[in-house]
């Protein structure tokens, strides 16, 4: 009626009440009991000729989905039922679905006291809680898990519990696609919180001595503190405890700390782990092709990794490597060996030069050395026209060492013309004599050694035959010249040089000039070979240079890197030692900043064993989803070999559910397998669709999250309900 009158609608034309899905066909419900909320958008919507009356007020619901509050037509089995999609929400779905029949948890939340009738967890809620919702999220979870498992429902609609997760977490406010995983560790954690026994959480001193003592003793000790914030029905049922280990390599020193978790990341060996990068390798010998790899690293890897992997392959030490990113016949970057390979663009080429001393070598600096062509554009400005000066970049980029003491212009030009790629083989025959000029040639093979030795000795070039800004060429009539021709019109120089020094992107550049002096030059160096046009076109060939053949090298992988593998092999890689990266070194007590090598064990198993694959991995730039097939057993899941806690029982799981994701990046769907513990069959959870499925249909390569429950630990079903611990406690140390 108020919208009626907010929009002026006359009381003859029948409209109906919608939200963003469903229509509102109970008018007599209030907006609570409708799970209406205060940021919710409620549309009125005029009916349509077509729609008949279900009474003289309301029309009938629409055939293809179950209404809000509305009994399903046929009672459904306990628990198989599905979850209306709220608008991308499938992820909640999966999540939900899982945990639902998560057994000992749902028994524990639909548990009602005898005697008042109310549920018995309640007892339990922390409402003071600042770390929890107040009680909110477990309530709506029960709620919700009443009304799949003893509604009769077949379908619902799990908007309060969406409603509170997103009061208490913005960030699954909205409808946009999130992550399965990172939903259903924010709700078991919002689920501890709310029914954590510890009132008032103490401070607790986790610095604990380790020198001489058992592994048993600290695992112990740790766990009673941690208990001492931490003690609720969630923590009983879902955490564990693992050991990770920290080796030192220069003094092994071990370092072993015990940390609780509530589900298990595991990378997917050779794929998840690993990242194949492609590179170009540039020699040293301008005579030899570029080479293009693609090799494995560790996808936590640097350049540095890269440039051990190019080692192994090509014998070329590390040392002598320079790694720059080349984007349009310019080198945007030069990569230092701690840059972080994840955080390649998926565009950015990698380039491996080689270089004849060593990158560490005091003695010489690395310059980097663009190809540019000097063009007069005219241009008109208020009626008048003017000569604008461009240098547009062609052609291959190159990276050199020059001495830091006595190179001179003519030396540097050495150099640089020896080492030039694509140059038309009439100006290698005719290669500078640095002795007299232009006239004795150097084959290709000792071009560059005749250049070095003309640096290292600070020869002096004859520059009496022509001009650096005006080279003389021999003209023809009317026809190209000939390669004879081109020896004899070749000009003194090809180019001129200009220096200069990056900064970021801006990069001031200054003439050089053959005046015998001393070029000073540094690690940041640029060198630009400035080419007239037509000299440009005479001697450098740009079109072999723009469809430059590169041979594949030896040692190369496949493109994706990616295997098929089984949930042992997960587990392996967790207790696998793994150098930790230069941003995170580890600070020894003796060596202090080191790279160490990092592994996990599991000390203390969980009677639910929530296991993650990393299927998805960010970088500054890459995102990528691994593919792969993991194999992982339904039955007797036996991880014997990777119990290292001799007081623990064997670690025998069963898989109960699984929540699934289909597709790329950019979204993709979830759905969840779940086995049903009152029939035993598995039904397969599509959002709001339910069905049977077979037991081999289970693993599959979009596994991602699964839940298995332990066969030797017994899991009590209502937990912290006893009489005994009702009251919560508060703790004071």
């Amino acid at each position: 009626a108020t919208m009626r009158d907010i929009f002026q609608v006359p009381n003859d034309i029948r409209c109906v009440l919608r939200t963003f899905y469903h229509d509102l066909l109970k008018p007599a419900e209030t907006l609570g009991e409708l799970s209406i909320h205060s940021r919710e958008k409620i549309v009125l919507r005029k009916r349509t000729s077509s729609e008949t009356l279900e009474s003289s007020t309301e029309p009938s619901p629409p055939e293809h989905h179950v209404p809000r509050g509305a009994e399903a037509t046929t009672a459904s089995k306990g628990g198989v039922c599905g979850l209306n999609n709220l608008g991308n929400t499938c992820f909640m779905n999966s999540a939900l679905q899982c945990l639902s029949n998560t057994e000992p948890l749902r028994s524990y939340f639909l548990a009602n006291d005898p005697v008042t009738g109310r549920k018995r967890f309640e007892a339990v809620l922390n409402t003071k809680n600042p770390l929890g919702s107040g009680g909110a999220i477990a309530r709506a979870f029960s709620k919700l898990l009443e009304e799949m498992w003893l509604g009769g429902r077949t379908v619902v609609p799990p908007r309060q519990l969406k409603h509170e997760v997103g009061d208490f977490a913005p960030r699954f406010s909205g409808y946009g696609q999130q992550d399965s995983q990172e939903l259903l560790a924010f709700l078991l954690d919002g689920l501890h919180e709310d029914i954590n026994l510890v009132q008032t959480k103490p401070y607790v001193d986790m610095d604990i001595k380790n020198d001489g003592r058992s592994d048993k003793d600290i695992a112990d000790e740790t766990w009673k503190k941690y208990l001492m914030r931490n003690k609720s029905f969630i923590v009983d049922l879902f955490q564990g405890q693992y050991r990770s280990t920290v080796t030192c390599p220069l003094c092994n020193t071990v370092s072993k700390t015990f940390d609780p978790f509530m589900y298990l990341s595991l990378s997917i060996p050779t794929s998840s782990e690993m990242l194949v990068v492609s590179i170009t390798l540039v020699r040293a010998d301008p005579s030899i092709p570029l080479c293009k790899y693609k090799l494995r690293v560790a996808k936590q890897g640097n350049i540095s990794d890269l440039k051990m992997e190019i080692q192994n392959v090509t014998k070329i030490k590390q040392s002598d490597m320079v790694a720059v990113g080349i984007e349009k016949c310019v080198i945007e970057r030069i990569y230092d060996d701690a840059f972080i390979l994840t955080d390649l663009g998926d565009k950015d080429e990698v380039y491996i030069y080689e270089l004849s001393h060593s990158i560490d070598n005091s003695n010489y600096v690395v310059v980097t050395v663009q190809h540019c062509e000097e063009r007069i554009i005219p241009v008109k400005y208020s009626y008048k026209e003017y000569q604008k000066q461009e240098m547009i970049p062609f052609g291959f980029p190159l990276v050199i060492e020059v001495p830091k003491v006595e190179c001179t212009f003519g030396n540097l030009y050495a150099m640089i013309e020896s080492q030039c790629r694509f140059l038309k083989s009439c100006s290698v025959d005719s290669a500078i004599d640095v002795k007299g000029g232009r006239g004795s040639s150097s084959t290709t093979e000792n071009s560059r050694d005749t250049a070095a030795e003309a640096c290292n000795k600070n020869i002096p070039v004859d520059t009496t035959e022509g001009n650096l800004n005006q080279p003389q060429q021999k003209q023809l009539d009317g026809e190209r010249p000939t390669s004879s021709d081109l020896k004899e019109s070749r000009p003194l120089y090809l180019f001129r040089l200009d220096v200069g020094n990056r900064k970021g992107k801006k990069i001031k550049l200054d003439e050089l000039s053959d005046n015998g002096k001393t070029v000073v030059l540094n690690n940041h160096s640029f060198v630009a070979c400035i080419w007239k046009p037509q000299t440009k076109k005479d001697f450098y060939d740009e079109e072999m240079a723009m469809r430059r053949e590169e041979s594949i090298g030896p040692g190369s992988v496949g493109v994706s890197g990616q295997k098929d593998c089984d949930l042992i092999e997960c587990f392996r890689s967790l207790s696998t030692p793994r150098l930790l990266s230069e941003d995170n070194k580890w600070n020894c007590p003796k060596c202090k900043k080191v790279r160490a090598s990092k592994k996990f064990d599991i000390w203390k198993w969980p009677k639910i064993l929530i296991v993650h694959f990393k299927r998805f991995s960010f970088g500054k730039f890459r995102r990528s989803k691994i593919e792969s097939l993991i194999k992982f057993p339904i039955k007797d899941c036996l991880l014997s070999e990777f119990r290292i806690n001799p007081d623990e029982p064997e670690p025998d799981y069963d898989l109960f559910a699984v929540s699934n994701h289909f597709g790329g990046m950019g979204g993709g769907h979830y759905t969840a397998y779940a086995k049903n513990s009152n029939t035993g069959n598995w039904y397969v959870f599509n959002d709001s669709h339910v069905e049977q499925v077979p037991e081999d249909r289970i693993v599959s390569s979009a596994a991602y999250v699964l839940f298995f429950s332990h066969k030797n630990k017994e899991i009590p079903l209502l937990g912290h309900l006893n009489k005994e611990t009702q009251v919560p406690m508060e703790t004071e140390v």
